[in-house]
């Protein structure tokens, strides 16, 4: 049985380790996408592809750095567990806890989505 002391509905559900796996992905994302944008530019790949292209990576960074920030993880908010060190654990948790965790869930997906839609309308830009 794990220490579900610091879990509480729609503010935490990760710990530090899932904390700094997430920000460390965002920032593979950032820099990854940095290093394709030119690419894309330089072999005039079309309009809609580098929408597409950028927006995955703006998404990517975005959803991790998000979760990070918040210190909530989406899918252990769907699947109701509380991860440690990597490792989920199912949490007994009320309707109204499960509410607040889909409500942070939906705002977390709501700003990467926007995030990655402006990021992505870059691509858009004439060659």
């Amino acid at each position: 049985m794990i220490d579900q002391t610091n879990y509480t509905a729609g503010v935490c559900n990760i710990d530090s380790e899932g904390i700094r796996i997430r920000r460390r992905n965002g920032f593979i994302s950032i820099g990854l996408g940095i290093i394709v944008i030119p690419l894309l530019f330089t072999f005039h790949i079309e309009p809609l592809f580098r929408f597409i292209i950028i927006g995955g990576f703006a998404a990517d960074a975005a959803l991790n750095l998000l979760q990070a920030k918040e210190h909530f993880c989406v899918v252990n908010a769907m699947q109701g567990v509380y991860e440690v060190g990597m490792k989920r654990t199912k949490i007994g948790r009320s309707e109204a806890q499960a509410t607040s965790d889909r409500k942070k869930m939906f705002r977390i997906y709501g700003m990467t989505i926007a995030i990655a839609i402006a990021a992505g309308s870059f691509g858009l830009l004439p060659l």
